[in-house]
């Protein structure tokens, strides 16, 4: 399948990628790394399914035709989350840089290639932030080969310029902001693409230590995901680097692809989470204003409120959620719900109602 090359015993760059229930989507996650110009990189493939189909997948698929440089690792817990997947990843990653791959993508074959080139160019970056294309179809499971998918043909490489460099504070700022007046989207995207959120982003191994002397952990929190390490980066470092051309990797936006963020409707899975938190916990988000929202809404609502509140520098901004655009957005989601009991429905449109009840004036809040 594919030919072996020799290990990298002291790895610059590690590339960790946490999977969960996607077997499927292992062959062109592996092609593509196969594929790369450049061999100088290790790869970890973190686990955490519910079963054993990932596993097997790699041992009887992978294992035997790979070389040294790719390692697979089960997270040794019963039912880890996110939070956990990501921690575990980052840990078992041995290179002086790491950089994560989710498992829905494909790298260009000079993705690694260009990183080494731009940590050659500016080994003193603790972290530089870079762009991901996204594309709304399942690129993994087009019935075509991989050939007719060239990862050359996605996004951009690095053509040498010099990164952006923008202030943390700033950003942190205009996230603030963005989410109060727009949620989870809209111009808000834009900011994404300045962040050093664990997809889309080299990190030092020196800076992760510092993380992690700072906050105790990487991502760990309930409801935490890859957006809260690059906000605990931007609260440690004054500036943030950004390469805003380089496009190393195409990833799927499809809701099929197995990864559990991606898809929106995933009300149903969150009912079920917010029944195991702490009564104080569920008192807490059913005054926000996001309640019952998809789950990944909720995670980086949560990462931001939560590091904001963390960083040693206090914002003074104030966020405002109009009644009517919190109760027209949380209807329309209830609304578009498959295959859930009506009885759920209608109790959640009350608690849609009861949020909105508790909007003084018709808008809620919330100062940093």
């Amino acid at each position: 399948m594919w030919a072996k090359t020799s290990p990298t015993a002291a790895p610059r760059l590690s590339i960790v990628t946490p999977t969960r229930n996607a077997p499927h989507l292992l062959d062109r996650l592996f092609d593509s790394l196969i594929r790369q110009s450049c061999n100088e990189f290790e790869h970890v493939l973190i686990d955490t399914s519910a079963d054993m189909r990932t596993q097997e997948r790699w041992w009887r698929d992978f294992a035997r035709q790979l070389d040294g440089r790719f390692r697979y690792a089960r997270v040794p817990l019963p039912s880890p989350d996110m939070a956990a997947a990501f921690e575990y990843a980052f840990a078992q990653a041995r290179g002086s840089h790491v950089c994560a791959m989710t498992h829905k993508a494909m790298w260009r074959s000079d993705a690694v290639e260009n990183i080494h080139r731009i940590l050659d160019r500016y080994p003193e970056l603790p972290c530089f932030a870079f762009k991901s294309l996204y594309l709304n179809m399942d690129i993994h499971t087009v019935p075509t080969g991989v050939g007719s998918l060239p990862q050359c043909q996605f996004g951009t490489s690095w053509d040498g310029v010099a990164p952006l460099r923008f202030r943390s504070y700033d950003l942190f700022a205009e996230n603030v902001r963005l989410f109060g007046d727009h949620g989870y989207g809209g111009p808000h995207v834009a900011t994404h693409l300045r962040m050093p959120f664990a997809c889309h982003a080299v990190y030092s191994a020196e800076l992760l230590d510092r993380v992690r002397t700072r906050y105790g952990a990487l991502v760990a929190d309930r409801f935490a995901g890859d957006s809260r390490l690059g906000f605990r980066v931007m609260d440690l470092e004054e500036d943030v680097h950004v390469f805003p051309d380089f496009e190393p990797r195409v990833s799927s936006m499809h809701s099929n692809t197995g990864a559990a963020g991606s898809q929106l409707n995933s009300w149903t899975y969150l009912c079920h989470v917010f029944e195991t938190l702490s009564s104080e916990t569920k008192q807490i988000i059913s005054r926000s204003p996001f309640g019952y929202l998809p789950l990944w809404c909720v995670m980086t609502y949560w990462e931001l409120f939560s590091v904001v509140g963390e960083a040693r520098g206090q914002l003074r901004m104030e966020i405002e959620y109009p009644a009517a655009q919190v109760r027209a957005v949380l209807l329309a989601e209830i609304a578009n719900l498959r295959n859930i009991d009506e009885t759920l429905r209608a109790g959640l449109r009350s608690h849609v109602d009861a949020i909105v009840s508790r909007l003084e004036g018709g808008v809620l809040r919330r100062w940093f």
